[in-house]
């Protein structure tokens, strides 16, 4: 039982990890504007593991001209520095991530994240480097755990380190998660979580002596996301009260770093309606209690998406903040601060001329006059992201060349760690010409960096969609689609794609027990951190059941959906949650003929709900979105004959759905919409397509609050052409941009359709399609007017299938 006339794309893009810093820095999301579309990744499970980088701060007195100069400062000229690829022997880490590295010196450093490791579940990493080699560790993970990450790592002393993330439970919450490594084994620390909460990890962690500092942040019972503190003291952990900013729409600390003047903690909250506008807080710790510091704005911020991601700190009157935020046009560009003791102040860090997308994840400082940073770039290299590296040198941050693997793209540095002798420790990842991901290791010598190849998992797939989008905000979107697991037999399975920290980021999504095929078709984000996805699977008995997965900000949880009693088949087609505890999802059921389903989430269960009977033989929703918990639009489609599709809309009061009628184009049939967009109870807009004379031709309709209303659309090519529009996002009565695909009658040349809404015409835009392919967007979602993604995906040649076309996952950005 398949909705769609067009293919759900459901897809992957080859994820690059973004690596996080220990040693004074920490985990986050990180902000870019980019395009993403990777042409020619054909690969299910891009190849995860170890990526780290080194690099030397030479302490030589010398007169040669190097990054560093004595003592332990970067000269001048250290923005021209040369990277170098070299050999190096990594252990592997199959489908894993290294999130943070921390090093006491340049022959004793621990490594830390999860893998895979060939099973379904994800386990806890743990590597140790010896100054020649990494060596894999053993870390328990807590009993009755479902997924298990670290997160970030920092030295006790030069044997003992602590590891802090989370990990979750079969009822999609997260816990906090420590281990303790003292010099011969990984053993767990039991970290408690506020009372009362629905879910708490820890992003960060620094040491001074004995005593550690941990931040990161919890729900409570009320569903608002606030800081979280505690310490690490005498063997036990214990909570500490932080001062969340005010009228905030979501807090989180990211990161920490402790000195002897105390401990300083950055991150960021939301600040819009919705909470999808940013900005950056700082607390610091004297000792005895936490207080809020003020952290400005940069000149030139749009007052968006202002986010610092981690903190070094040299002393309690010196600390480096790095992170990211949204220029006056729009754009992501590098952030840079110094805690003077007194005060934040903002500091020019280096932004390309040509960059549109530059974060910087992670900073680490020996010294005042002595930092590196690492991050991303997005337009580093044109549409490819490219590792980059920043230095300050006291006076100045200066940006250095970094190394390129050869025939590489994206390329992205996430984490660093430096020590008082002169040795950093990094991380990122690349992809390869082949357009599989390969992890990225550097060291230097001398004052050069040197790429390290390190070891990559291998898998591959035969073929991959992507069907669903959504973006909390601009710098956070969940993409949820399948991928074809096994040529012989046709069989598929669900994935989803993270964008965080400017990359796509391969999610490992469990299915139920006994399954031989499942989809994700859709998902809805009311945060970074809480999204539900939907779709179908078949079970045993060959029989459609619905599948909905809850994802709570570090892993993907299957969720006991419901199924329609007495129907052999059910699947969830689309999804609209307006906060963690409410959720609308619509699809069809049935047998013979196809019924129209409808089920809500309330925070714990999933449940059907009663929908009204249509006229005809069979029809189902495809798509639905809630402007609030009591206004939902659903849409769709019912047969009027065996032979003749018409539009169906349905409406939800909060109480029940109720039929609207639709209108039709003149001359139209076998209409039906596929795409629905709504900002308020009075204002909605809903695609799709209808057949006119010999060809297929883009509809679009509007709800004013009391009817539907048919919209002229741009109808491209010649009369016997097929143009459908696939899915819409509005974000303003006169802002919304719809997808979809044209099909040219005399050519058969296939390319993307986007169309956008001013508020009173829609106009053609212009799209990238992968070249001499046929490409198939199934969504798009839209964080500002100003951007949006797409997804869906493309047709290209395969060598694996015998020169036959398998999809490939697509994925393109708007900026306006």
């Amino acid at each position: 039982m398949n909705l769609h006339p067009h293919r759900i794309a459901v897809g992957l893009l080859a994820a690059v990890l973004t690596l996080c810093a220990i040693g004074g820095t920490a985990f986050a999301d990180g902000a870019h504007l980019a395009n993403q579309r990777l042409d020619g990744a054909s690969r299910l499970d891009p190849p995860a593991g170890l990526a780290l980088e080194q690099v030397s701060l030479a302490r030589s007195s010398s007169a040669r001209q190097g990054m560093f100069r004595n003592p332990l400062k970067w000269s001048p000229d250290s923005a021209s520095a040369e990277w170098t690829a070299v050999s190096t022997s990594n252990p592997e880490a199959p489908n894993g991530s290294i999130n943070g590295v921390a090093c006491t010196s340049s022959t004793n450093c621990e490594a830390i994240g999860s893998s895979q490791n060939g099973g379904d579940q994800p386990v806890l990493l743990a590597q140790v480097w010896n100054g020649a080699s990494w060596t894999t560790q053993s870390v328990p993970r807590p009993a009755g755990s479902v997924s298990a990450e670290l997160i970030d790592i920092a030295y006790v002393n030069a044997d003992d380190c602590v590891a802090v993330g989370d990990y979750g439970t079969s009822n999609g919450n997260l816990s906090p998660l420590s281990e303790v490594w003292d010099g011969a084994k990984w053993t767990r620390v039991f970290a408690p979580a506020p009372s009362g909460n629905t879910g708490a990890t820890l992003t960060g962690v620094s040491c001074l002596g004995t005593v550690c500092e941990a931040v990161g942040y919890y729900y409570d019972d009320e569903d608002n996301q606030l800081a979280l503190a505690e310490a690490l003291i005498g063997g036990s952990w214990r909570i500490q009260k932080t001062p969340d900013p005010t009228k905030t729409n979501g807090a989180q600390l990211n990161s920490v770093s402790c000195s002897a003047g105390g401990c300083e903690a950055v991150g960021y909250y939301g600040t819009g309606s919705e909470g999808f506008d940013d900005s950056s807080f700082a607390e610091v710790w004297n000792g005895a209690v936490w207080s809020s510091q003020k952290v400005p704005e940069p000149s030139d911020s749009s007052a968006q998406d202002t986010e610092l991601q981690s903190v070094s700190c040299v002393s309690g009157l010196a600390c480096e903040a790095v992170g990211s935020y949204a220029n006056k046009t729009g754009f992501a560009v590098a952030l840079a601060e110094v805690w003077n003791g007194l005060a934040w102040k903002v500091q020019t860090a280096a932004n390309p001329a040509d960059s549109t997308g530059l974060s910087l994840q992670v900073v680490s400082c020996v010294a005042t006059d002595a930092c590196a940073a690492v991050g991303s770039d997005d337009y580093g290299r044109g549409e490819d992201a490219a590792g980059v590296a920043e230095i300050w040198n006291g006076a100045d941050w200066a940006a250095q060349s970094t190394a390129d693997p050869g025939r590489s793209a994206d390329v992205s540095l996430g984490a660093v760690s430096c020590v008082a002798s002169g040795f950093c420790e990094a991380g990122g990842a690349y992809v390869n010409s082949s357009g599989d991901q390969k992890v990225l290791a550097e060291d230097a010598s001398g004052g050069r960096w040197l790429a390290q190849p390190a070891p990559n998992g291998q898998s591959g797939n035969y073929g991959s969609q992507l069907a669903g989008v959504s973006c909390a905000k601009i710098s956070a979107c969940e993409a949820v689609g399948s991928y074809q697991a096994n040529n012989a037999t046709d069989e598929s399975k669900a994935w989803a794609e993270q964008f965080s920290g400017g990359r796509w980021k391969l999610q490992f999504v469990p299915g139920p027990r006994g399954y031989s095929n499942s989809q994700l078709k859709a998902v809805s984000c009311t945060s970074a951190s809480r999204c539900e996805a939907v779709g179908v699977y078949v079970d045993s008995a060959e029989n459609d059941l619905t599948i909905a997965e809850l994802w709570n900000g570090r892993s993907w949880t299957l969720q006991r959906s419901a199924n329609a009693s007495g129907d052999p088949d059910s699947l969830l087609a689309g999804v609209s949650c307006t906060s963690r505890n409410n959720c609308e999802a619509v699809g069809a059921r049935g047998g013979a003929s196809t019924l129209v389903l409808a089920e809500h989430w309330n925070g714990h269960k999933w449940d059907v709900q009663g929908t009204p009977k249509t006229k005809g033989i069979g029809g189902g929703l495809r798509a639905v979105s809630c402007a609030s918990a009591k206004h939902c639009e659903a849409v769709g489609e019912y047969l009027h004959s065996a032979s003749s599709e018409v539009p169906l809309a349905e409406a939800w009061n909060g109480h029940k759905w109720a039929l609207q009628p639709v209108p039709e184009p003149k001359g139209a049939h076998n209409t039906l919409l596929n795409g629905i967009s709504c900002i308020s109870s009075n204002n909605c807009e809903a695609v799709g397509t209808y057949v006119h004379g010999e060809g297929e031709r883009p509809l679009a309709e509007l709800w004013n609050g009391h009817k539907w209303a048919v919209q002229s659309t741009i109808n491209p090519g010649s009369p016997g052409d097929i143009s459908l529009l696939a899915a819409v996002s509005c974000t303003a009565k006169n802002a919304c941009e719809a997808v979809g695909y044209h099909v040219s009658f005399i050519t058969f040349d296939q390319y993307t359709l986007v169309e956008v809404w001013n508020g009173h015409s829609w106009r053609r835009q212009s799209a990238a399609t992968p070249g001499g392919y046929t490409a198939s967007p199934a969504a798009v979602s839209c964080a500002s007017k100003r951007l949006c993604r797409l997804v869906g995906d493309y047709q290209a040649p395969s060598a694996a299938l015998e020169q036959s076309f398998a999809s490939e996952p697509l994925i393109e950005t708007y900026r306006g």
